[in-house]
């Protein structure tokens, strides 16, 4: 197959052109209308793709790709890797309704704040800093509190971890007072 020159419509590539720089009104070698050259993709002249044979048009997935349904909540089982989960190497079975609400009563109530739900505002982000830089100054001038909040790490139980709190803010202000 010999080129065609996009601007003059000879046997020659458009690099070799005789015609220099950007032609004004150029006319389309495939339909030879005025207005456009023949790379326009909208020219009705313009070579179409055809599909192979066999292959079915406009259809960019495999064939048997299907959704796997993983259902959305399951009880945990023991020593089930993820991986095996993924895989499906173990028997996935839907949790019954019953299961479902019995690991729900079975959670323990969590804290709710007033904006829960609500997407977080930059305000609420500002805020959230300011709190951060404020403990970390106080952190740094009463070492107890630190120490306080370590300890409180180690601790599961929400009353005891205030208990300690409340202690190294006690001691910091004992030994402010001295």
């Amino acid at each position: 197959m010999t080129p065609r020159c996009l601007k003059c419509g000879k046997d020659n590539r458009t690099g070799d052109c005789t015609i220099p720089g950007k032609i004004e009104k150029p006319r389309c070698i495939n339909c030879n209308q005025e207005g456009h050259v023949a790379s326009l993709r909208s020219c009705t002249a313009f070579p179409k793709i055809k599909p192979k044979k066999g292959e079915a048009q406009n259809n960019n997935k495999p064939k048997n790709a299907q959704k796997k349904i993983i259902p959305a909540t399951r009880p945990v089982e023991a020593n089930v890797s993820f991986t095996n989960v993924c895989s499906g190497k173990i028997n996935q079975q839907m949790a019954t309704t019953g299961e479902i609400t019995a690991l729900k009563s079975q959670e323990s109530p969590r804290l709710t704040t007033q904006s829960e739900g609500a997407s977080p505002t930059n305000e609420d982000f500002g805020s959230f800093a300011m709190y951060i830089a404020e403990l970390q100054n106080i952190t740094a001038k009463f070492p107890e509190i630190f120490q306080a909040l370590e300890d409180m790490s180690k601790e599961t139980n929400d009353i005891n971890k205030l208990n300690i709190f409340l202690k190294g803010v006690a001691r910091s202000f004992n030994k402010a007072q001295k």
